[in-house]
């Protein structure tokens, strides 16, 4: 499985197509360029276009728009998740007790419980202090 395409990597390859004079820039100028093999760039750079695959004399320089748009698109942003509890004894009363106000100690707690009392055990430890 590939990893997935990063900006940096296309920062370093569009400062080097840029910065190259040729009119006609293919995937194996920038290969040597690099130092990177071939075969790995052309699968990176069929983000953009698939034909880069199959294409020997592609011309890197009709990417240049397609990549400048992929590193001025913003970074997913991520929110945290809302604290709907007062306190840790508010958090365990509504997610680890079974009837009867009884603790289950074989309550499962999802990922997003587990963050919101994360938040709640950095409030009470901030208070202490």
């Amino acid at each position: 499985m590939q990893k997935k395409i990063t900006k940096v990597q296309i920062k370093k390859y569009l400062t080097i197509i840029k910065k190259s004079k040729k009119k006609h820039f293919t995937v194996s100028n920038l290969s040597k360029s690099i130092g990177i093999n071939e075969a790995y760039l052309r699968e990176e750079l069929a983000f953009f276009d698939p034909l880069v695959r199959l294409m020997e004399d592609y011309n890197l320089n009709d990417l240049i728009k397609d990549m400048e748009t992929f590193i001025d698109k913003p970074m997913v942003s991520r929110t945290k998740s809302t604290v709907k509890y007062a306190s840790v004894l508010d958090f365990v009363i509504k997610n680890m007790t079974s009837n009867g106000d009884l603790i289950d100690k074989y309550t499962k707690l999802s990922k997003t419980q587990l963050k919101d009392l994360e938040i709640l055990v950095r409030r009470e430890i901030r208070k202490t202090k």
